[in-house]
């Protein structure tokens, strides 16, 4: 792939990451067979199940299994996460959304240590007994992109991208646009007033027709699915229309026409398309080359995307003629970048994202100097595919320059 193309993938596990880290979809309610309860109604319904107190916890005969008691010094996260446990497992106040909510707190370790042998089991619940939707792409995500204890397993990942398509499809509000779209149809009449669940529901259609998620890929179904997301208000839709101008995919490359929709998702405050229109005035592309613009740009989104940091880092560093910034700042942007891949990898696992820490540790990029930990690194990358990470390792391996020396 051209080297753009890993960029832009290192970016796509930081941008799920961040999406269900931060709850970027996860107050939704679900389609479910029961009524849905938002968490504060089911607490008003079912006052004897939720156990407070401020005392140090003691124990408490079960009722229905583990009790949880949620104190006042507990924080907010750890009393949803107890709160939600104590609803999963009580068949009269369980539904989809209510387990998938828990699932989501063991898989990025909210209010609870990270847990995802039980995130798959109440996703699982959640698809099985309650058909819902989110559930199911939530597991064709941990499928398809693989995290520690899951196998990347693309079978069982199109499964689940299928059903959760299938059930996207059919409880929307926009369901018969998607019907006519699967069906090659031009009648492609839609409402442009929906909710916001619907409107993510939408954007996601076009993720799994434009990657061949469950579906077969096509680029023009993929554009018209972001197109309709983004009329409906989920502005991100936008940034990926930009990324396919941006690689000419299902159109020729302009990167004109990706700024643009860059922009309009800029506009809304949509940290990824911050970071490519930084990028772009980096490197020129569609726009001036202006790296006092870029440094801009990078600041705003420096929160929320780790790669900000890094390409903060390397301006300042490659630029000192431009940008008065001492060396311990460049390495501070370095250390933020060098522990938010960490984290996201520990996530989901990403070959380009480890031969990215692997040069940090062995450059020295917020960081000391480690080249047990690089070579460790690359080896992840090696193993997962990245050949840019096998060569690596072979130069170490075969130079005086590291005392590692192993031809075999």
């Amino acid at each position: 792939l051209p080297i753009y193309k890993k960029e832009a993938d290192i970016v796509h596990w930081e941008e799920e990451y961040i999406n269900h880290y931060y709850g970027f979809d996860n107050d939704y309610p679900s389609q479910n067979r029961q009524k849905y309860y938002t968490m504060t109604e089911m607490l008003k319904d079912y006052p004897d199940l939720i156990y407070y107190s401020e005392e140090p916890e003691v124990y408490i005969p079960e009722v229905h299994g583990k009790i949880d008691l949620i104190f006042k010094s507990d924080d907010e996260k750890v009393q949803k996460f107890k709160s939600l446990r104590i609803l999963a497992n009580n068949f009269d106040t369980r539904n989809g959304e209510i387990c998938r909510k828990l699932a989501d707190c063991y898989r990025y370790g909210n209010g609870c240590n990270k847990d995802i042998s039980e995130a798959l089991m109440w996703y699982g619940i959640a698809v099985d007994e309650y058909t819902d939707s989110m559930s199911a792409y939530r597991l064709a995500e941990l499928y398809y992109y693989g995290a520690d204890g899951i196998e990347i397993d693309t079978d069982l990942a199109n499964h689940y991208f299928k059903t959760a398509y299938l059930q996207f499809r059919d409880e929307i509000k926009n369901s018969q646009y998607f019907h006519a779209l699967e069906n090659n149809s031009e009648n492609l009449d839609y409402y442009d007033k929906v909710n916001r669940e619907d409107a993510y529901k939408e954007y996601l259609i076009g993720r799994m027709y434009m990657n061949g998620q469950g579906l077969e890929q096509d680029y023009d179904k993929a554009y018209y699915s972001f197109k309709l997301s983004a009329i409906n208000g989920y502005t991100h839709a936008n940034y990926y229309i930009g990324n396919m101008y941006y690689y000419g995919l299902g159109f020729e490359q302009s990167f004109e026409k990706a700024t643009e929709y860059y922009y309009r998702a800029h506009e809304n405050k949509d940290m990824y398309a911050t970071y490519r229109l930084a990028k772009m005035h980096l490197k020129g592309e569609g726009v001036s080359v202006d790296l006092q613009k870029a440094e801009e740009l990078l600041l705003k989104c420096s929160d929320k995307v780790t790669l900000a940091n890094y390409d903060l880092a390397a301006i300042y560093e490659e630029n000192p003629a431009i940008f008065n910034v001492s060396a311990e700042t460049i390495q501070k942007f370095y250390k933020s970048a060098l522990e938010g891949l960490i984290v996201q990898e520990q996530d989901t696992h990403d070959p380009f994202t480890e031969m990215r820490i692997g040069s940090m540790y062995i450059n020295g990029k917020g960081t000391d100097k480690n080249i047990e930990s690089a070579i460790s690194w690359f080896d992840q990358a090696s193993l997962s595919g990245n050949p840019d990470a096998s060569y690596q390792l072979a130069y170490i391996y075969t130079s005086d320059k590291y005392n590692f020396n192993d031809t075999e």
